[in-house]
């Protein structure tokens, strides 16, 4: 399912429709952030680092973390 989701938020980048719909984004860098309820496995990890090398090389940078309350 996260997959997919990426898929989608990386057509919405990568099709210009992000500046479609926000044109003050343009020059501005791209950050997806997966926020997590708890703290991934280490297959999930890895699921991470091989994302965020192949979309780093699109000019998008991927990062996760944990949810925090405070």
């Amino acid at each position: 399912m996260l997959q997919e989701k990426l898929k989608s938020y990386l057509r919405f980048v990568e099709s210009g429709e992000m500046l479609e719909v926000y044109p003050d984004a343009k020059g501005r860098a791209v950050l997806i952030d997966v926020v997590c309820k708890y703290p991934p496995s280490q297959l999930a990890l890895g699921f991470y680092n091989q994302v965020a090398k192949i979309v780093d090389g699109a000019g998008i940078k991927l990062q996760h973390r944990l949810f925090s309350a405070d």
